[in-house]
Protein backbone atom coordinates (compact mmCIF):
# COMPACT_ATOMS: atom_id res chain seq x y z
CA UNK A 1 0.00 0.00 0.00
CA UNK A 2 2.93 2.43 0.47
CA UNK A 3 3.67 2.09 -3.15
CA UNK A 4 -0.23 1.46 -4.68
CA UNK A 5 -2.53 3.15 -2.26
CA UNK A 6 -6.17 2.46 -2.19
CA UNK A 7 -5.31 0.07 -5.65
CA UNK A 8 -5.10 -2.85 -2.77
CA UNK A 9 -7.40 -4.78 -1.69
CA UNK A 10 -6.92 -6.95 1.29
CA UNK A 11 -8.29 -10.76 1.89
CA UNK A 12 -7.95 -12.75 4.76
CA UNK A 13 -10.40 -14.48 7.40
CA UNK A 14 -8.86 -12.10 10.33
CA UNK A 15 -10.59 -9.22 9.29
CA UNK A 16 -14.21 -8.76 10.28
CA UNK A 17 -16.52 -9.83 7.97
CA UNK A 18 -18.04 -6.15 7.21
CA UNK A 19 -14.41 -4.99 6.16
CA UNK A 20 -13.81 -8.19 4.20
CA UNK A 21 -17.16 -7.85 2.54
CA UNK A 22 -16.37 -4.57 1.97
CA UNK A 23 -12.72 -5.36 0.54
CA UNK A 24 -14.40 -8.12 -1.94
CA UNK A 25 -16.45 -5.02 -3.24
CA UNK A 26 -13.91 -3.08 -4.10
CA UNK A 27 -11.82 -5.92 -5.84
CA UNK A 28 -15.01 -7.21 -7.80
CA UNK A 29 -15.62 -3.87 -9.03
CA UNK A 30 -12.35 -2.81 -10.11
CA UNK A 31 -11.75 0.05 -7.71
CA UNK A 32 -8.84 -2.20 -5.90
CA UNK A 33 -7.30 -4.03 -8.47
CA UNK A 34 -4.29 -5.65 -6.82
CA UNK A 35 -5.89 -8.64 -4.35
CA UNK A 36 -3.88 -9.30 -1.37
CA UNK A 37 -3.83 -12.32 0.62
CA UNK A 38 -3.60 -15.39 2.50
CA UNK A 39 -4.75 -19.23 0.98
CA UNK A 40 -8.63 -17.13 -0.15
CA UNK A 41 -7.19 -14.96 -1.75
CA UNK A 42 -6.89 -17.18 -4.47
CA UNK A 43 -10.32 -17.17 -5.36
CA UNK A 44 -10.57 -12.98 -5.42
CA UNK A 45 -13.27 -11.76 -7.77
CA UNK A 46 -10.69 -9.75 -9.64
CA UNK A 47 -13.09 -8.68 -12.89
CA UNK A 48 -10.02 -8.59 -15.54
CA UNK A 49 -6.98 -11.08 -14.23
CA UNK A 50 -3.86 -10.34 -15.71
CA UNK A 51 -1.16 -11.73 -13.13
CA UNK A 52 -1.53 -13.90 -10.08
CA UNK A 53 1.45 -14.06 -7.70
CA UNK A 54 2.48 -17.11 -5.24
CA UNK A 55 4.45 -15.81 -2.86
CA UNK A 56 6.66 -18.92 -0.76
CA UNK A 57 5.49 -21.06 -3.09
CA UNK A 58 7.07 -24.28 -0.88
CA UNK A 59 4.71 -23.35 2.01
CA UNK A 60 2.47 -26.35 3.51
CA UNK A 61 -0.14 -23.81 4.14
CA UNK A 62 -1.87 -23.57 0.76
CA UNK A 63 -3.26 -26.60 1.01
CA UNK A 64 -6.72 -26.45 3.10
CA UNK A 65 -7.45 -29.42 4.91
CA UNK A 66 -10.91 -28.43 5.65
CA UNK A 67 -14.26 -28.35 3.96
CA UNK A 68 -13.96 -28.11 1.01
CA UNK A 69 -10.42 -29.25 0.18
CA UNK A 70 -8.36 -27.53 -2.30
CA UNK A 71 -4.45 -26.46 -2.57
CA UNK A 72 -4.39 -22.79 -3.58
CA UNK A 73 -1.54 -23.27 -5.83
CA UNK A 74 -3.36 -25.57 -8.14
CA UNK A 75 -6.47 -23.28 -7.86
CA UNK A 76 -4.39 -20.39 -8.76
CA UNK A 77 -3.46 -22.42 -12.25
CA UNK A 78 -6.25 -22.64 -13.25
CA UNK A 79 -7.30 -19.80 -13.11
CA UNK A 80 -4.13 -18.44 -14.88
CA UNK A 81 -5.14 -21.15 -17.46
CA UNK A 82 -9.03 -20.09 -17.53
CA UNK A 83 -8.53 -16.40 -18.04
CA UNK A 84 -5.14 -16.24 -19.56
CA UNK A 85 -3.28 -14.77 -16.80
CA UNK A 86 0.29 -14.72 -16.28
CA UNK A 87 1.25 -16.85 -13.27
CA UNK A 88 4.09 -16.52 -11.26
CA UNK A 89 5.21 -18.87 -8.64
CA UNK A 90 7.86 -17.69 -5.99
CA UNK A 91 10.30 -19.38 -3.62
CA UNK A 92 13.71 -19.41 -2.48
CA UNK A 93 13.38 -22.93 -1.63
CA UNK A 94 10.79 -24.29 -3.95
CA UNK A 95 9.05 -27.37 -3.66
CA UNK A 96 10.58 -30.34 -4.82
CA UNK A 97 7.37 -31.02 -7.65
CA UNK A 98 7.56 -27.07 -8.89
CA UNK A 99 11.16 -27.01 -9.55
CA UNK A 100 10.91 -30.72 -10.93
CA UNK A 101 8.23 -29.04 -13.28
CA UNK A 102 10.34 -26.39 -13.97
CA UNK A 103 13.22 -28.39 -14.80
CA UNK A 104 10.92 -30.76 -17.42
CA UNK A 105 9.29 -28.07 -19.05
CA UNK A 106 6.29 -27.71 -17.18
CA UNK A 107 7.24 -24.22 -15.88
CA UNK A 108 9.27 -21.99 -17.42
CA UNK A 109 12.08 -21.50 -14.79
CA UNK A 110 13.42 -17.68 -14.18
CA UNK A 111 16.57 -17.85 -11.09
CA UNK A 112 18.12 -14.94 -9.29
CA UNK A 113 21.47 -16.50 -8.42
CA UNK A 114 22.51 -13.34 -6.01
CA UNK A 115 20.63 -11.59 -3.50
CA UNK A 116 19.56 -7.65 -4.10
CA UNK A 117 22.57 -5.58 -4.52
CA UNK A 118 24.38 -8.40 -4.30
CA UNK A 119 24.99 -8.69 -0.95
CA UNK A 120 26.39 -11.36 0.56
CA UNK A 121 24.91 -14.16 2.00
CA UNK A 122 25.60 -14.77 6.05
CA UNK A 123 28.40 -16.53 7.28
CA UNK A 124 27.30 -19.99 8.49
CA UNK A 125 28.25 -21.92 11.25
CA UNK A 126 27.25 -25.64 12.19
CA UNK A 127 27.62 -26.39 16.39
CA UNK A 128 27.76 -30.12 16.73
CA UNK A 129 25.20 -30.34 19.99
CA UNK A 130 26.53 -33.69 20.36
CA UNK A 131 29.81 -32.47 21.56
CA UNK A 132 27.90 -30.49 24.40
CA UNK A 133 26.78 -33.65 25.87
CA UNK A 134 30.42 -36.07 25.60
CA UNK A 135 31.83 -33.48 27.52
CA UNK A 136 28.94 -33.00 30.12
CA UNK A 137 28.03 -29.23 29.27
CA UNK A 138 24.48 -29.33 27.94
CA UNK A 139 22.82 -26.18 27.40
CA UNK A 140 20.14 -24.63 24.87
CA UNK A 141 23.07 -22.15 24.22
CA UNK A 142 26.05 -23.61 22.89
CA UNK A 143 29.65 -22.09 23.06
CA UNK A 144 29.42 -20.66 19.43
CA UNK A 145 25.58 -19.69 19.38
CA UNK A 146 26.35 -17.92 22.86
CA UNK A 147 29.63 -16.09 21.44
CA UNK A 148 28.05 -15.35 18.09
CA UNK A 149 25.33 -13.77 20.24
CA UNK A 150 27.26 -12.04 22.57
CA UNK A 151 29.41 -10.17 20.04
CA UNK A 152 26.62 -9.32 18.20
CA UNK A 153 24.80 -7.31 21.50
CA UNK A 154 27.89 -5.90 22.11
CA UNK A 155 27.95 -4.19 18.35
CA UNK A 156 24.31 -3.09 19.03
CA UNK A 157 23.22 -5.09 16.63
CA UNK A 158 20.13 -7.70 16.95
CA UNK A 159 19.64 -11.46 16.66
CA UNK A 160 16.74 -14.03 15.82
CA UNK A 161 16.83 -17.31 17.14
CA UNK A 162 14.73 -20.34 15.77
CA UNK A 163 12.82 -22.71 17.53
CA UNK A 164 10.20 -24.61 15.77
CA UNK A 165 8.17 -25.40 19.08
CA UNK A 166 6.45 -23.14 21.16
CA UNK A 167 5.50 -23.17 24.82
CA UNK A 168 8.41 -23.96 27.36
CA UNK A 169 8.77 -27.73 27.15
CA UNK A 170 6.81 -30.47 25.02
CA UNK A 171 5.88 -32.54 28.02
CA UNK A 172 6.06 -32.46 31.80
CA UNK A 173 8.12 -36.21 33.71
CA UNK A 174 8.12 -37.66 36.90
CA UNK A 175 11.86 -38.31 37.67
CA UNK A 176 10.77 -41.59 40.16
CA UNK A 177 8.35 -43.07 38.74
CA UNK A 178 8.63 -42.01 34.73
CA UNK A 179 5.07 -40.59 34.76
CA UNK A 180 4.23 -37.80 31.89
CA UNK A 181 0.76 -36.63 31.65
CA UNK A 182 -1.52 -37.12 28.24
CA UNK A 183 -3.86 -36.06 26.34
CA UNK A 184 -6.99 -38.24 27.32
CA UNK A 185 -8.69 -37.26 23.61
CA UNK A 186 -5.12 -37.32 21.58
CA UNK A 187 -2.13 -39.82 21.53
CA UNK A 188 0.25 -36.94 22.41
CA UNK A 189 1.47 -35.93 25.96
CA UNK A 190 0.46 -32.37 27.06
CA UNK A 191 2.79 -29.51 26.57
CA UNK A 192 4.08 -27.75 29.30
CA UNK A 193 3.23 -23.23 29.64
CA UNK A 194 5.37 -22.04 32.11
CA UNK A 195 4.19 -18.60 31.83
CA UNK A 196 0.29 -20.03 32.03
CA UNK A 197 0.90 -22.43 34.18
CA UNK A 198 -0.88 -24.80 32.10
CA UNK A 199 -0.30 -28.17 30.33
CA UNK A 200 -1.94 -28.33 27.09
CA UNK A 201 -2.88 -30.23 24.30
CA UNK A 202 -2.16 -28.65 21.26
CA UNK A 203 -4.06 -30.63 19.13
CA UNK A 204 -7.76 -30.10 21.16
CA UNK A 205 -6.56 -27.59 23.37
CA UNK A 206 -7.49 -29.72 26.65
CA UNK A 207 -5.78 -27.71 29.49
CA UNK A 208 -5.02 -28.61 33.17
CA UNK A 209 -2.94 -26.78 35.79
CA UNK A 210 0.33 -28.01 36.07
CA UNK A 211 0.63 -30.34 39.20
CA UNK A 212 3.05 -29.76 42.04
CA UNK A 213 3.11 -33.23 42.39
CA UNK A 214 3.00 -36.39 40.11
CA UNK A 215 -0.46 -37.24 39.44
CA UNK A 216 0.52 -40.97 39.81
CA UNK A 217 2.85 -41.55 42.65
CA UNK A 218 2.78 -38.45 44.57
CA UNK A 219 6.66 -37.38 44.01
CA UNK A 220 7.74 -33.92 43.80
CA UNK A 221 10.06 -34.91 41.65
CA UNK A 222 8.34 -33.29 38.31
CA UNK A 223 10.17 -31.53 35.34
CA UNK A 224 9.76 -30.13 32.24
CA UNK A 225 11.30 -32.30 29.60
CA UNK A 226 12.46 -31.15 26.22
CA UNK A 227 12.71 -26.77 24.98
CA UNK A 228 9.80 -24.36 23.10
CA UNK A 229 10.49 -21.22 22.57
CA UNK A 230 9.20 -19.60 26.09
CA UNK A 231 12.41 -21.36 27.48
CA UNK A 232 14.86 -20.54 25.06
CA UNK A 233 13.54 -16.98 26.06
CA UNK A 234 14.49 -17.55 29.91
CA UNK A 235 17.79 -18.89 28.74
CA UNK A 236 18.96 -15.78 26.84
CA UNK A 237 17.49 -13.40 29.17
CA UNK A 238 19.44 -15.46 32.29
CA UNK A 239 22.74 -15.45 30.06
CA UNK A 240 22.23 -11.57 29.35
CA UNK A 241 21.10 -10.10 32.12
CA UNK A 242 19.11 -6.59 30.51
CA UNK A 243 18.54 -7.90 26.70
CA UNK A 244 15.34 -6.97 25.17
CA UNK A 245 13.83 -10.38 24.31
CA UNK A 246 10.45 -10.55 22.93
CA UNK A 247 8.70 -13.87 21.53
CA UNK A 248 7.24 -14.82 18.29
CA UNK A 249 4.76 -17.71 17.99
CA UNK A 250 1.12 -18.68 17.84
CA UNK A 251 0.71 -18.56 21.29
CA UNK A 252 1.90 -14.55 21.12
CA UNK A 253 0.09 -13.73 18.30
CA UNK A 254 -3.34 -14.58 19.30
CA UNK A 255 -3.32 -11.42 21.09
CA UNK A 256 -4.83 -8.91 18.94
CA UNK A 257 -2.23 -6.38 17.42
CA UNK A 258 0.39 -8.27 19.10
CA UNK A 259 2.31 -9.46 15.60
CA UNK A 260 2.19 -5.81 14.53
CA UNK A 261 3.58 -4.97 18.03
CA UNK A 262 6.47 -7.32 18.00
CA UNK A 263 7.60 -6.47 14.47
CA UNK A 264 7.35 -2.48 14.63
CA UNK A 265 9.74 -2.83 18.03
CA UNK A 266 12.13 -5.06 15.90
CA UNK A 267 12.24 -2.69 13.30
CA UNK A 268 12.94 0.61 14.99
CA UNK A 269 15.76 -1.50 17.31
CA UNK A 270 13.95 -1.11 20.69
CA UNK A 271 14.76 -5.47 20.85
CA UNK A 272 17.31 -6.41 21.30
CA UNK A 273 16.62 -10.43 20.59
CA UNK A 274 13.90 -12.14 18.92
CA UNK A 275 12.99 -15.68 19.78
CA UNK A 276 10.10 -17.49 17.41
CA UNK A 277 9.11 -20.79 15.58
CA UNK A 278 8.78 -20.96 11.72
CA UNK A 279 6.99 -17.27 11.70
CA UNK A 280 10.61 -15.38 12.12
CA UNK A 281 11.32 -17.90 8.58
CA UNK A 282 9.07 -15.86 6.76
CA UNK A 283 10.07 -13.06 4.82
CA UNK A 284 11.26 -10.65 7.85
CA UNK A 285 13.31 -8.02 5.82
CA UNK A 286 15.06 -5.75 9.16
CA UNK A 287 18.56 -4.30 8.70
CA UNK A 288 19.48 -4.81 12.16
CA UNK A 289 19.73 -8.55 12.28
CA UNK A 290 23.14 -9.52 11.44
CA UNK A 291 22.74 -13.38 13.52
CA UNK A 292 20.20 -15.93 13.32
CA UNK A 293 20.85 -18.85 15.67
CA UNK A 294 18.85 -21.49 14.74
CA UNK A 295 18.42 -23.73 18.05
CA UNK A 296 17.58 -27.25 17.28
CA UNK A 297 17.89 -27.99 13.67
CA UNK A 298 16.96 -31.41 14.30
CA UNK A 299 13.47 -30.82 15.38
CA UNK A 300 11.38 -31.34 11.99
CA UNK A 301 13.74 -33.90 10.73
CA UNK A 302 12.63 -37.48 11.44
CA UNK A 303 8.66 -36.79 11.79
CA UNK A 304 7.59 -39.71 9.76
CA UNK A 305 6.38 -38.21 6.44
CA UNK A 306 8.12 -38.40 3.35
CA UNK A 307 8.71 -34.39 3.29
CA UNK A 308 10.22 -34.27 6.92
CA UNK A 309 14.11 -33.64 4.93
CA UNK A 310 12.59 -31.19 2.30
CA UNK A 311 10.57 -28.69 5.14
CA UNK A 312 13.83 -29.16 7.70
CA UNK A 313 16.32 -27.96 4.73
CA UNK A 314 13.86 -24.92 3.66
CA UNK A 315 13.35 -23.89 7.05
CA UNK A 316 17.02 -23.81 7.80
CA UNK A 317 17.38 -22.24 4.45
CA UNK A 318 14.92 -19.47 4.86
CA UNK A 319 15.69 -18.52 8.65
CA UNK A 320 18.89 -18.02 7.77
CA UNK A 321 18.83 -15.59 4.76
CA UNK A 322 17.11 -13.40 7.51
CA UNK A 323 20.37 -12.54 8.80
CA UNK A 324 22.88 -9.59 7.13
CA UNK A 325 20.17 -8.15 4.64
CA UNK A 326 21.70 -4.79 4.89
CA UNK A 327 25.55 -5.37 6.30
CA UNK A 328 27.60 -8.65 6.63
CA UNK A 329 25.94 -11.42 9.04
CA UNK A 330 25.88 -14.57 9.85
CA UNK A 331 24.62 -17.67 11.23
CA UNK A 332 25.20 -20.76 13.99
CA UNK A 333 22.84 -23.83 13.55
CA UNK A 334 23.45 -25.83 16.69
CA UNK A 335 22.07 -29.87 15.76
CA UNK A 336 22.74 -33.11 16.64
CA UNK A 337 23.13 -34.08 12.76
CA UNK A 338 25.78 -32.10 11.25
CA UNK A 339 26.20 -34.35 8.24
CA UNK A 340 22.65 -34.69 7.10
CA UNK A 341 22.17 -33.52 3.64
CA UNK A 342 19.18 -30.89 4.98
CA UNK A 343 21.23 -29.92 7.58
CA UNK A 344 24.76 -29.39 5.69
CA UNK A 345 23.52 -28.03 2.22
CA UNK A 346 20.74 -26.01 3.91
CA UNK A 347 23.92 -24.40 5.66
CA UNK A 348 25.36 -23.67 2.22
CA UNK A 349 21.92 -22.47 0.72
CA UNK A 350 22.60 -25.21 -1.64
CA UNK A 351 19.01 -25.63 -2.83
CA UNK A 352 20.72 -27.60 -6.51
CA UNK A 353 22.39 -30.00 -4.30
CA UNK A 354 19.73 -30.48 -2.32
CA UNK A 355 17.28 -31.11 -4.93
CA UNK A 356 19.20 -33.68 -7.05
CA UNK A 357 19.22 -35.79 -3.90
CA UNK A 358 16.37 -35.68 -2.58
CA UNK A 359 14.84 -36.08 -6.21
CA UNK A 360 16.71 -39.50 -6.35
CA UNK A 361 15.60 -40.83 -3.16
CA UNK A 362 11.77 -39.79 -4.20
CA UNK A 363 12.72 -41.65 -7.19
CA UNK A 364 13.48 -44.63 -5.99
CA UNK A 365 10.69 -44.58 -2.76
CA UNK A 366 8.02 -43.55 -5.44
CA UNK A 367 6.85 -40.47 -4.40
CA UNK A 368 5.73 -37.48 -5.49
CA UNK A 369 6.42 -36.25 -8.17
CA UNK A 370 6.85 -39.86 -9.73
CA UNK A 371 3.39 -40.64 -8.34
CA UNK A 372 0.15 -39.11 -7.34
CA UNK A 373 -0.28 -39.47 -4.08
CA UNK A 374 -4.14 -39.89 -2.68
CA UNK A 375 -4.24 -40.03 1.19
CA UNK A 376 -7.68 -41.92 2.61
CA UNK A 377 -8.10 -41.37 6.22
CA UNK A 378 -10.36 -43.00 8.33
CA UNK A 379 -11.55 -41.88 11.97
CA UNK A 380 -13.88 -42.29 14.43
CA UNK A 381 -14.75 -42.57 18.34
CA UNK A 382 -14.79 -46.45 17.97
CA UNK A 383 -11.08 -47.56 17.18
CA UNK A 384 -12.41 -51.07 15.64
CA UNK A 385 -15.13 -49.45 13.90
CA UNK A 386 -12.06 -46.65 12.37
CA UNK A 387 -10.11 -49.97 11.46
CA UNK A 388 -12.70 -52.16 10.39
CA UNK A 389 -13.44 -49.22 7.48
CA UNK A 390 -10.11 -48.80 6.86
CA UNK A 391 -9.33 -52.50 6.14
CA UNK A 392 -12.55 -52.28 3.45
CA UNK A 393 -11.55 -49.40 1.97
CA UNK A 394 -8.02 -50.60 1.02
CA UNK A 395 -9.50 -54.04 -0.03
CA UNK A 396 -11.71 -52.41 -1.95
CA UNK A 397 -8.99 -49.89 -3.73
CA UNK A 398 -6.80 -53.20 -4.23
CA UNK A 399 -9.79 -54.60 -6.91
CA UNK A 400 -8.44 -52.19 -9.32
CA UNK A 401 -5.42 -50.35 -8.16
CA UNK A 402 -2.12 -52.22 -7.57
CA UNK A 403 0.11 -50.07 -5.17
CA UNK A 404 -2.23 -49.20 -2.04
CA UNK A 405 -0.48 -48.95 1.26
CA UNK A 406 -2.24 -49.89 4.23
CA UNK A 407 -4.71 -49.54 6.04
CA UNK A 408 -2.01 -48.23 8.90
CA UNK A 409 -2.44 -46.22 12.37
CA UNK A 410 -1.70 -42.52 11.49
CA UNK A 411 1.51 -41.38 13.31
CA UNK A 412 -1.14 -39.00 15.48
CA UNK A 413 -3.37 -42.63 16.12
CA UNK A 414 -5.73 -40.52 18.32
CA UNK A 415 -6.84 -36.89 17.86
CA UNK A 416 -9.75 -35.19 19.43
CA UNK A 417 -11.34 -38.34 20.53
CA UNK A 418 -11.07 -40.14 17.39
CA UNK A 419 -9.00 -42.90 16.20
CA UNK A 420 -7.65 -42.61 12.67
CA UNK A 421 -6.31 -45.02 10.40
CA UNK A 422 -5.04 -44.67 6.71
CA UNK A 423 -4.41 -46.14 3.24
CA UNK A 424 -2.00 -44.72 0.80
CA UNK A 425 -2.76 -44.77 -2.63
CA UNK A 426 -0.04 -44.40 -5.36
CA UNK A 427 -1.02 -43.23 -8.90
CA UNK A 428 0.82 -42.73 -12.07
CA UNK A 429 1.37 -39.00 -12.45
CA UNK A 430 -1.13 -38.71 -15.11
CA UNK A 431 -3.54 -40.73 -13.79
CA UNK A 432 -7.00 -39.38 -13.49
CA UNK A 433 -7.80 -39.31 -9.00
CA UNK A 434 -10.92 -40.67 -10.06
CA UNK A 435 -9.44 -43.85 -10.22
CA UNK A 436 -9.11 -44.30 -5.96
CA UNK A 437 -12.94 -43.81 -5.44
CA UNK A 438 -14.23 -45.74 -3.20
CA UNK A 439 -18.14 -47.23 -2.47
CA UNK A 440 -20.49 -44.80 -1.30
CA UNK A 441 -21.38 -47.04 1.35
CA UNK A 442 -18.29 -46.46 2.80
CA UNK A 443 -18.02 -42.75 2.75
CA UNK A 444 -21.41 -42.26 4.45
CA UNK A 445 -21.28 -45.05 7.13
CA UNK A 446 -22.40 -43.67 10.34
CA UNK A 447 -20.16 -42.75 12.92
CA UNK A 448 -17.12 -43.43 10.78
CA UNK A 449 -15.38 -40.46 8.78
CA UNK A 450 -13.75 -40.77 6.14
CA UNK A 451 -11.52 -38.26 4.27
CA UNK A 452 -9.82 -38.87 0.71
CA UNK A 453 -7.07 -36.22 0.56
CA UNK A 454 -5.51 -35.70 -3.02
CA UNK A 455 -2.30 -35.25 -3.36
CA UNK A 456 -1.94 -34.48 0.35
CA UNK A 457 0.78 -32.23 1.97
CA UNK A 458 1.35 -34.41 5.04
CA UNK A 459 1.06 -37.92 5.85
CA UNK A 460 0.72 -37.57 9.89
Amino acid sequence: RARFGDLVGMLHSGMAQGERLRQWRAIREGKARIALGARGAAFAPCPNLGLIVVDEEHEAAYKEDGSPHHDARRVAELRAEASGARLILGSATPSLEAYYRALNGGLELLELPARVLNRSLPHVEISDLRRLYQHGKPSILGEELRLALEETLARKEQAILFLNRRAYASSLLCRECGFVPMCPNCSVSLTVHKQARRLRCHHCNLQRAIPDRCPNCGSIQVRPLGIGTEKVVEAVEAAFPGCRVARLDRDVVRKAGALEEILHRLHEGDLDVLVGTQMVAKGLDFPGVTLVGVVTADTSLFIPDFRSTERTFQLITQVCGRSGRSRPGMAVIQTFQPEHPAIALGAKQDYVRFYDREIAERRDALYPPFCRLVNVVVSSEDREAAAKTAQEAADSLRRHLTRVLGPAPCAFERLKGRWRYHVLVKLDPDDDVRLARLPMELLTRRHVRVTVDVEPVSVL
